[in-house]
This record gives C-alpha cells, sequence and structure tokens, in this order.
C-alpha cells in the first residue's frame, strides 16, 4: 500500500486522460539505510548490466550490505533483478539480462542491510538500450 501511495503522489505526470508514470520518480526500494557514492551502471558486454558504487566507508551502513538491482522494461512488463548482490565493499556487481537486442531498461539499484534490518531507497540510472 505504501509503494501505491507514493507512486500516487509522486510519479505520476500529466493530465487525464494522458497520464503516465515517469520511471525516474519511482521508488523501488525504500528505507533509511545509507546510499554508497557515485553509483553508477553501464552496458559492459553482450546483455552484462555493469553496476558500480564508492567502497568508501559510510556512516550508518556496512560494507556487508548487499547491493541490490533491478532492470525493468515498461514496453514488455519483463524485468531482471537481484536482490542480495555483491557486498557493498565489492564496489560493483552485474546483472545479466538475457533480453532481445533493441529493448530498453529502466535501471534502478538499491541496499539491503547485511542482518537485513533495513533497506535504503532506490536510486534511478537512468535508461538503457540493448
Amino acid at each position: 500500500m505504501a509503494a501505491k501511495s507514493y507512486l500516487l503522489r509522486n510519479a505520476f505526470e500529466g493530465t487525464a486522460p494522458d497520464i503516465i508514470i515517469n520511471p525516474s520518480l519511482v521508488k523501488v526500494s525504500f528505507g533509511d539505510l545509507p546510499l554508497s557514492g557515485n553509483i553508477t551502471a553501464r552496458l559492459t558486454g553482450k546483455n552484462k548490466l555493469q553496476f558500480n558504487c564508492d567502497t568508501d566507508p559510510v556512516d550508518g551502513a556496512s560494507p556487508y550490505d548487499q547491493v541490490m538491482m533491478l532492470a525493468y522494461d515498461i514496453e514488455n512488463a519483463s524485468a531482471y533483478f537481484k536482490i542480495t548482490g555483491q557486498f557493498r565493499n565489492n564496489g560493483a556487481d552485474v546483472l545479466l539480462v538475457n533480453a532481445a537486442k533493441g529493448i530498453t531498461y529502466h535501471l534502478y539499484v538499491a541496499f539491503t542491510a547485511a542482518d537485513r534490518s533495513r533497506q535504503s531507497h532506490s536510486v534511478y540510472l537512468g535508461e538503457i538500450k540493448l
């Protein structure tokens, strides 16, 4: 219910009947766990999305927090994701996306605490076309 409420208040744009959800305003994770700095994503090979972030210590976070990655295809309503990725102190992880050429994905990243007690807000990293 909280996700739906957030979407209704923050991610819809336009006026009826031309209302859309702006992917850059969507949150797929919500919480108070700090994010790492300089989070980026890029295509590094055929169907490989490389996510990177700083490995510097972050107050209120553990080096053993794990990255959560999502690549969402709006047109086909399909997603590739990893909920328990590499540790924060690794600074990188790869998400494999087995999709046809020409598909556009919206990319999101967040962190979950090492003890699973908290999670971070998600960050929208833009879109990438395979």
